[in-house]
């Protein structure tokens, strides 16, 4: 059983980097007012953003 869920969701894992990815790019970009904008360059000398 834990081997069937695990290989029905494994290709769901595999992109939730991706959609993190651009949930975190769609947030930068739509909340100018959020308290990480002054980090935003940080985060990308840090490599987490491109």
């Amino acid at each position: 059983m834990v081997g069937n869920i695990k290989s029905t969701f494994h290709p769901l894992l595999q992109k939730i980097p991706y959609i993190g990815k651009i949930a975190v790019d769609q947030y930068f970009y739509f909340c100018d007012n959020s308290p990480f904008r002054l980090n935003k360059k940080t985060y990308k000398n840090k490599g987490l953003l491109n």
